[in-house]
């Protein structure tokens, strides 16, 4: 079956994958299929729990409203409360039973019983036994209890002697005063009895634990170990209790032969379980809803895998036959059409006709393209054999004695023999080496493959050197053999390698030239008191005998553990840029970058070791073996920078006190407005040399307003000099000055 699945056409294989893919698909589906109508029965039977649950819960609240709703309305009954009042019986019997009698007559309740209470919670009137009255309901009734306390009415299962019974209590009050509450009791068995219509079917049961209030328990059927019917029998289903009685745990939900059933718990007002209701359905009905969703599930499944199956079957169909038999078709023409081609040139080459931009498409084009080209090295193969003929050099053999039968022009150049001096001739005439010669004999005698370098002689006696490939002409059963040889011209390599044989010779000879010079460059480098070394700008590969001792290591390896790759990493970077000094980063850039680019500045760097040393740094840039380097040379300059800032100090402090000395020699100066009084023209040129000026002029008022002194003094020396000659000329004028004022009689020129 797979031999014969192997030699069908590539559209017939295709279409029987197609049809194991569908059935593969349906399997998928039908296999989903089950799994989902699983889940649906599921769903069905979850959804039916909800229902049931939901089904009993409406008819329970259902009576709770009406219990509620009839004791709030009795508790608002005013001849009741005149009975509480006056403790008048009678009053409210005759009351209730009017109430009873209209319950009976217009509404479903027929069976329904009111019970009174005093405030004291004692019995005050039981409408279906009205001799029992005046007992004491505070130890087991607590709903009663509960009425009395919060005062508000309340709706609850509660036990009794009567068993489970659905109890409405309200507080009958008059102006904020309690006078007792009025009960409105129902039981269960209406919801039994009415659920039947609905062909759903409730039990009620009671744990037999309180048959100490409602002793008719010990009586009754039993079911699920210790619970009894509470039910009346005209409410149930002999057939549902009749499978019931098999089941000997309560579960929340469960199977029996016939039905499904549900339960739910019955609690009194404290929240005990007190029973439980029993709610059951036909599993017929049920299974009629689960049959029905299944046939529609499964009729949709198969609709669904026959119209995909035929939908794809038929589209792939169209699809494989339009896009992959009929291009596969095209292209066997124009392949059988090319093979008969490869057979006779002359016949013409079909091109395959497919335009797609496909996989097909790009066959055909590729094919296309290849046809072309094969069609061009046949017309070509005849100039390549001229090619050959022209090019390789190759010699041909054919008998015992090993006489030339073929020899192409490219032996022939190279050698320097035609070919009419060749063919016929022993092969003894271009071999020379008689040792190789018999080696090759022995080889093609034992139909072997010889290969080797042979050096032959050229018709001028001169010598040339062939790579030789030397392979029999003939089969182990022909009586003699000749051969074929084809040739490299390896003259050029021969001199080649002699050229590196010398070579090497020169460069071994100047590796050790090279190698004196470099102890001699790094005994110079040593000897410099600068610290000098390289980097690829990535780590340190060189550094002199300096280095080593400032940083006090043994090696590059022992820095680069204290301080990293880089001898930036010592660099201090708290420093002033704008004053020449660098750091590791400058604006964002390497600092190695950053010195590059502004190769026509100084710079400075510190590094801290015992203390702060300065240097100045200046780097090269140099390419070796096409790597590229960087020559790195730290001059200390500390002793240097200490004095420059010891006299920048001194300079500082000497300015300072030659600009003092100017504001004082300023502030002798007059004040224009004194010249003002005395003269009506005048003009003052008084520019300094220096900061302190060598000359200087002085003008005082004397003994009155008439009198005053002028004195222009021209000092000698400018700067530090004039300041002292000023102040000696100061101290001249304050002499005149003062004899003046002490001579009155001394005339002043009046010039």
């Amino acid at each position: 079956m797979l031999d014969r699945f192997k030699h069908l056409q590539l559209f017939y294989k295709l279409l029987i994958s197609l049809a194991f893919v569908i059935v593969f698909l349906g399997l998928v589906l039908s296999i989903g299929g089950y799994f989902f109508i699983k889940q649906t029965k599921d769903d069905i039977y979850q959804k039916e729990i909800i229902h049931l649950n939901k089904y009993f819960d409406l008819k329970l609240n259902t009576k709770k409203q009406v219990g509620i709703t009839n004791a709030i309305s009795l508790s608002q009954n005013t001849i009741l409360k005149e009975a509480l009042k006056t403790n008048n019986r009678k009053l409210a019997i005759k009351e209730l039973q009017n109430v009873s009698n209209l319950l009976k007559k217009y509404t479903q309740f027929k069976n329904v019983k009111i019970h009174i209470h005093t405030k004291d919670i004692h019995s005050f009137v039981r409408l279906w036994k009205l001799d029992k009255y005046g007992d004491d309901l505070n130890k087991f009734r607590q709903t009663i209890v509960l009425v009395k306390k919060t005062k508000k009415p309340l709706v609850a299962i509660e036990v009794g002697r009567a068993g489970l019974v659905l109890r409405g209590i309200a507080p009958i009050m008059e102006d904020s005063k309690y006078l007792g509450s009025v009960e409105f009791i129902q039981g269960l068995n209406s919801i039994s009895v009415s659920s039947k219509k609905d062909n759903i079917y409730i039990l009620t049961v009671m744990d037999k634990k309180y048959s100490h209030i409602a002793t008719f328990l010990k009586t009754i059927p039993t079911l699920f170990g210790n619970y009894g019917i509470v039910t009346k029998k005209y409410a149930c289903n002999k057939e549902l209790i009749s499978e019931l009685s098999t089941i000997k745990t309560i579960k929340h939900k469960f199977q029996t032969k016939h039905f499904f059933v549900v339960t739910k718990k019955i609690k009194d007002v404290d929240g005990d379980i007190v029973g439980y209701a029993i709610i059951a359905k036909k599993l017929k009905d049920i299974n009629e809803t689960v049959d029905k969703s299944t046939k529609e599930i499964i009729l949709f499944i198969i609709f669904i895998i026959i119209f995909s199956s035929l939908f794809v079957f038929v589209v792939l169909s169209y699809i494989l036959n339009k896009f992959v038999n009929k291009p596969l078709h095209k292209i066997k023409i124009a392949l059988n059409s090319f093979f008969e081609f490869l057979k006779d040139p002359s016949k013409g080459v079909k091109r395959i006709s497919i335009n797609t931009e496909d996989e097909f498409g790009e066959i055909a084009k590729n094919i296309n393209e290849n046809i072309t080209i094969i069609a061009k090295m046949h017309r070509e193969m005849a100039q390549l054999m001229d090619a050959i003929d022209e090019y390789v050099i190759s010699i041909e053999t054919d008998d015992e004695n090993s006489l030339i039968s073929y020899v192409s022009k490219a032996y022939c150049d190279i050698s320097g023999y035609t070919k009419e001096e060749l063919i016929g001739k022993p092969h003894t005439l271009i071999y020379h080496d008689k040792k190789v010669l018999e080696e090759i004999m022995q080889k093609i005698e034992n139909y072997e493959v010889w290969q080797g370098e042979i050096q032959n002689k050229r018709k001028d006696g001169s010598l040339f050197w062939v790579k030789v490939v030397i392979s029999p002409k003939c089969t182990r059963m022909e009586e003699t053999c000749g051969y074929t040889a084809i040739m490299f011209d390896i003259t050029d390599k021969k001199e080649v390698e002699h050229l590196k044989n010398v070579l090497e010779i020169k460069v071994e000879e100047k590796t050790k030239e090279l190698a004196s010079e470099k102890r001699l460059i790094t005994s110079i480098i040593n000897s410099q008191e600068s610290i000098v070394l390289t980097t690829d700008g990535k780590q340190i590969v060189t550094a002199n005998k300096a280095f080593f001792e400032f940083f006090e290591v043994n090696s590059i390896d022992e820095f680069k553990e204290k301080n990293g790759n880089c001898i930036c990493n010592a660099f201090y970077d708290n420093v002033d840029i704008n004053q020449g000094y660098i750091k590791k980063e400058i604006d964002g850039k390497y600092w190695l970058d950053y010195m590059i680019e502004s190769k026509n500045k100084k710079f400075k760097v510190i590094i801290n070791k015992d203390k702060p040393y300065i240097f100045k740094i200046a780097i090269d840039k140099f390419n070796f073996e096409e790597k590229t380097f960087i020559t790195i040379v730290l001059t200390d300059i500390t002793d240097l920078e200490m004095t420059k800032k010891a006299i920048e100090e001194l300079h500082k402090h000497t300015k300072e006190s030659i600009e003092f000395a100017s504001l004082i020699q300023k502030s002798l100066l007059p004040r224009e407005e004194n010249l003002r009084n005395y003269f009506n023209d005048y003009f003052v040129i008084w520019q300094p040399k220096d900061i302190v000026g060598g000359d200087i002029w002085l003008f005082e008022e004397l003994r009155h307003k008439d009198e005053c002194l002028l004195m222009v003094i021209d000092c000698t020396g400018h700067g530090v000099p004039g300041a002292f000659v000023t102040m000696i000329v100061k101290a001249i004028e304050r002499e005149i000055i003062s004899k003046l004022q002490k001579h009155p009689e001394f005339d002043i020129s009046p010039a």
